[in-house]
């Protein structure tokens, strides 16, 4: 259905699946399915976070890197997501190279 590719995204496999966290960077949740535990969890974990629309609950670290961010033009952190994805994507690509030989490298020693 329409949500199948963000599932597969983010590692759903089955329901109930929960994920928390960074809409980015989802965690599993592996605790209890009961109220109790739910309420116990969301109490201690979820509600705002560091971001631009909570800039007070940012350590000086992230409010630093917010500020730079936010101060930003939208051409300018338009480039900068370019960039940082064509970083990402030379890694992956790095990865799979590196992954290609060290299993060349392993059917070579079993032969």
């Amino acid at each position: 259905g329409e949500g199948k590719s963000k599932c597969d995204e983010v590692g759903v496999q089955g329901f109930p699946t929960l994920k928390s966290g960074d809409p980015n960077n989802l965690d599993d949740y592996e605790g209890g399915r009961d109220f109790d535990s739910l309420s116990k969890f969301a109490k201690e974990n979820l509600g705002p976070t560091c971001g631009p629309t909570n800039p007070d609950l940012c350590d000086a670290v992230n409010k630093a890197k917010l500020d730079k961010y936010m101060a930003m033009s939208s051409a300018d952190l338009a480039k900068a997501i370019e960039e940082k994805d064509a970083e990402m994507a030379k890694a992956e690509k790095d990865v799979e190279e590196l992954l290609k030989s060290l299993q060349s490298q392993s059917r070579r020693s079993w032969t």
